[in-house]
């Protein structure tokens, strides 16, 4: 299937994506210890148009930097809920395209979604692929370590896959 720019421009004003939670758990305690967001597109006649059909056009017509916001903005109202509700909450991972390191507010703009659901830093993962590290280590660690510094946790997607390994 392929997908088109303006077809996905016209899901995400339709307000077609949504975040679908999976639970991460403790194989020892058998508890859910995180979450990990997860983008689906569901179009309004109830087809799901799957991830690796449209998180390559999003990246290769600059729609992920607008798209990851708008997953971390929902991710955030749903720990908020969470919280009002009296509910545990874990941390939960945000998925962040390598081109949020060309953001020079990156930063700012994390903080200001994050802190206006008053939702704790550490309740977010910012988690990142590990192909982010193949073309400038040196600039994926400094962004990783400022992002650490404001209190967040960072997790490396896809590890093993191509630059480094367990070995």
């Amino acid at each position: 299937m392929q997908i088109q720019k303006a077809e996905i421009e016209e899901g995400m004003e339709k307000q077609e994506f949504c975040v679908y939670y999976q639970p991460q758990y403790d194989s020892l305690t058998n508890r859910m210890t995180g979450a990990e967001a997860l983008a689906r597109w569901i179009r309004k006649d109830g087809t799901m148009v799957m991830p690796s059909d449209f998180i390559p056009v999003m990246e290769e017509e600059g729609l992920i930097v607008e798209h990851d916001w708008y997953m971390l903005d929902e991710v955030c109202r749903f720990l908020k809920s969470q919280r009002d509700y009296g509910l545990k909450m874990v941390p939960i991972s945000v998925n962040f395209s390598r081109k949020h390191m060309e953001e020079e507010e990156f930063l700012l703009h994390l903080n200001a979604i994050v802190d206006f659901y008053e939702v704790s830093h550490e309740s977010i993962v910012v988690e990142i692929t590990e192909n982010t590290f193949s073309s400038d280590a040196g600039k994926a660690l400094d962004f990783c370590n400022k992002v650490r510094e404001d209190g967040y946790h960072v997790a490396i997607d896809d590890f093993g896959s191509g630059f480094s390994s367990l070995s």
